[in-house]
This record gives structure tokens, sequence and C-alpha cells, in this order.
């Protein structure tokens, strides 16, 4: 299990329902999470997911319904309001005011 998703686990009340359309039942969201975190923390192909995660096609068909039907922007939304209701975050605004230079005016001015 991943160790630093436990605010996942308080998530429980955005989790999609696990009955499915059709088929057999699936595999626990959570173990699924654990997957998806996996792969993307590590960068791994999702062809070489270690077996205590499932199988790797049932993760990323997971991941893409979710991102198809909004789960992951929801479960985001309710951890940020979570955790800036519980004063778990600074919001922090910065301001860059850098300009930027086109790239022939570099060439010219590193000219002289």
């Amino acid at each position: 299990m991943c160790g630093d998703c436990e605010s996942v686990s308080s998530a429980k009340t955005v989790e999609p329902d696990r009955t499915p359309k059709r088929g057999g039942r699936w595999r626990d969201h959570r173990q699924v999470i654990d997957a998806i975190a996996f792969t993307y923390r590590t960068g791994t192909p999702w062809t070489d997911l270690p077996e205590h995660f499932g199988s790797w096609r049932g993760a990323h068909n997971r991941l893409r319904k979710w991102a198809a039907d909004g789960t992951w922007e929801k479960v985001f939304t309710a951890l940020l309001a979570q955790a800036d209701s519980e004063g778990d975050l600074d919001w922090v605004v910065a301001v860059d005011s850098v300009a930027g230079l086109h790239v022939a005016a570099i060439f010219i001015w590193s000219a002289r």
C-alpha cells in the first residue's frame, strides 16, 4: 500500500460506486489508486506494474475511465477543500515580472 496516500482514504465519499455495469466485481479502489500512484511516482511502464497491484490493464482502464467521467477532479476538489478547512494549506501568490526576450533579440544582444 502507498504509505504517503493516507489522505486518499478520507475521500471515500467521492469514490465511484463499486458495482460494475457488467462483468465481475471491481478490485478495491484503494489498491487501484496505489497502482496509479506507483506508476506515476516511479515512471514505470504500465506493463511493468508489480503483480501485487493487480492487473495493469484494470488499473490503466480505471485511470482512463475516472479521467473521462470527472472522478479525479471531484476527488482533488474534495481533498483540497478538506485540507483548506483543516488549515493544512498555505495560499501563496507569486507574481513574476521578468520580461521574456525573443530568441532573435538574444542573439543580437549577445553579438555586441
